[in-house]
């Protein structure tokens, strides 16, 4: 058996796997291991808690449903993120995520002056901006992920992700200024 170089930071039991090795026990650990990282970033992509749960669960289903697809190409963990990721963004094109915020109410104020911004208003913000620069976002500062291990998730170049990162981040940044600034 070949086995599969793990590009990622975050290494996640099980990630060293050839293609003939994904078995349950394997998608299990990885589960056990990277949940919450999962859940946070599925929840800033369908913009609500329990979708988020939910977009992890339906990935993880699916996962373990096509675990004989994979191919041993990226790390385990790697491919299992792309599913969940792929689960939430599905969810966000079918419409079923159909709250703009998604934020408990403890969660809603960043600050009390005027001027801050609440929780919401960022999330509204951060809406605002084209899909694939908003993934990279969340996938960096949710997922606290590598752009090596954004660019496998979502297929495309690592200097993509680099471009892409700075492209948002200038936006959201205009766009913030154009909101707090009166």
């Amino acid at each position: 058996m070949q086995s599969i170089r793990h590009t990622a930071t975050h290494a996640s039991p099980g990630d060293l796997m050839s293609a003939e090795s994904a078995s349950v026990d394997d998608l299990e650990r990885i589960y056990r291991a990277d949940f919450p990282r999962m859940v946070r970033a599925a929840r800033a992509i369908v913009n609500d808690a329990q979708l988020g749960y939910d977009a992890v669960q339906g990935g993880f289903v699916k996962a373990l449903a096509k675990r004989q697809t994979f191919r041993g190409t990226s790390a385990l963990s790697t491919w299992v993120w792309a599913i969940v990721i792929n689960e939430a963004r599905s969810m966000v094109r079918t419409a079923r995520a159909t709250q703009i915020v998604g934020l408990d109410e403890r969660d809603a104020s960043v600050g009390a002056d005027e001027g801050d911004l609440s929780a919401g208003d960022l999330r509204r913000q951060l809406a605002r901006l084209p899909e694939r620069q908003r993934m990279v976002l969340f996938l960096r500062y949710y997922a606290d992920m590598s752009n090596t291990e954004i660019a496998t998730v979502l297929g495309i170049r690592s200097g993509t992700v680099g471009a892409l990162l700075f492209q948002g981040k200038n936006a959201l940044r205009t766009i913030l200024d154009e909101v707090v600034t009166p």
